[in-house]
């Protein structure tokens, strides 16, 4: 469904995401850049389940699903 995310949907996010899904040390900002959803966690004990990469593929790191915006 449309503004949903899932694998594969493109967002703009915002904040911190990190190493791993369980918040291991700051990897990078995110504020204002362009990602792609690569994989959703679906454990609840970890606080970062959603991993994002770069448009081209690149890997970024996991944050919050409230940390994105899906474009378009």
């Amino acid at each position: 469904p449309e503004g949903q995310i899932t694998v594969g949907s493109v967002c703009t996010a915002s904040g911190r995401y990190y190493a791993s899904s369980y918040g291991d040390e700051p990897h990078g900002n995110g504020n204002g850049r362009r990602c792609v959803v690569s994989r959703i966690i679906s454990d609840p004990s970890r606080p970062y389940p959603i991993h994002i990469t770069t448009e081209s593929g690149g890997w970024l790191g996991w944050l919050k699903k409230s940390q994105l915006r899906v474009v378009g």
